[in-house]
């Protein structure tokens, strides 16, 4: 099937969607996307859900489709599900023409779950901005679009925790402010996306913070704590992880055991070595497969094989 039949059977009702007639849909230029434009809004709106999702699906299957060009239309459709779809799948597109695209869509789209999708999509830029990869003007331009929806007074806090982590790799003085204050509102899911953002800051300076929340009543903030300084990698902290081999969440188990793999180091093989002996066996078999991926990164060529 070619890409103008595709696109005259497209916004038909009785014609099925189908994954193969629709990988016609991947790469278009500008003139065929005009097809699809005119395809497109004669669809209904439960057909172009259906659409947009089997995109989605395809392009996590196979990562030679590349729907971008649609998905950046789709992030303005009227329906909320096809605007959610779009924004997701737009999470690996690089290209710095969509940035503004995506801070209009955070600051001015009616539907919380949006704004909050867009505000993470805007982190990918961040972290470009900050590791040199975009213009100087685009880092000061997301910069200022995140703190302004950290500081928005009427905004959610959905949005608002998803921008402070957005915000995060940035370094910038008033992004450890923004972290901290959230860290201190009182919300504790603004609490938690602040100790993610201490993780993705990855500034040392956040450690004794850090190392106070293992020993918080709550498993999300133990788990996002837990991560946090798996991505700050101080090697000083393995001994404190080691104690969350025995916690009482299975969840902040795992992330320990992950942590302190990815810390690495003498004192992390030796904890995962005790493991095998002493901790629980879903613990035990954690350990097991980290120091695996431990030694496999050390001797590429090392598979195992002969243990």
């Amino acid at each position: 099937m070619s890409l103008e039949t595709c696109l005259h059977e497209l916004p038909s009702p009785d014609k099925p969607l189908v994954a193969t007639q629709l990988v016609h849909l991947s790469n278009l230029g500008p003139e065929e996307m005009l097809g699809f434009i005119e395809a497109w809004e004669s669809m209904e709106t439960d057909r172009r859900r259906k659409a947009i999702s089997m995109l989605a699906d395809l392009a996590e299957d196979n990562i030679d489709l590349d729907f971008s060009a649609i998905y950046r239309h789709a992030i303005h459709d009227e329906d909320e599900e096809v605007r959610i779809t779009a924004v997701s799948g737009l999470w690996e597109c690089e290209e710095r023409s969509l940035i503004d695209p995506l801070i209009r869509l955070m600051n001015d789209d009616e539907v919380e779950r949006i704004r909050a999708a867009a505000a993470q999509a805007v982190g990918r830029f961040a972290m470009l901005a900050e590791t040199g990869k975009l213009l100087d003007r685009d880092h000061g331009k997301i910069a200022d679009a995140l703190l302004a929806v950290i500081d928005a007074e009427g905004e959610t806090v959905e949005v608002r925790r998803r921008a402070i982590e957005a915000v995060a790799p940035m370094s910038l003085p008033r992004v450890p402010e923004a972290i901290m204050e959230a860290y201190d509102d009182g919300d504790l899911q603004l609490k938690a996306s602040a100790i993610f953002a201490m993780g993705v800051n990855c500034d040392p300076k956040w450690i004794p913070v850090l190392l106070t929340e293992l020993d918080s009543r709550d498993s999300e903030l133990r788990y996002e704590a837990v991560g946090a300084l798996s991505e700050v990698g101080d090697e000083d902290v393995v001994p404190r992880l080691v104690q969350l081999l025995r916690d009482p969440d299975s969840q902040v188990q795992a992330a320990a055991v992950s942590a302190i793999g990815s810390i690495g180091g003498p004192v992390a093989k030796t904890a995962l070595t005790h493991a095998l002996q002493h901790a629980e066996t879903r613990v035990q078999e954690l350990a097991e497969a980290t120091l695996r991926s431990m030694a496999f990164g050390e001797d590429p060529l090392d598979t195992g094989a002969d243990e």
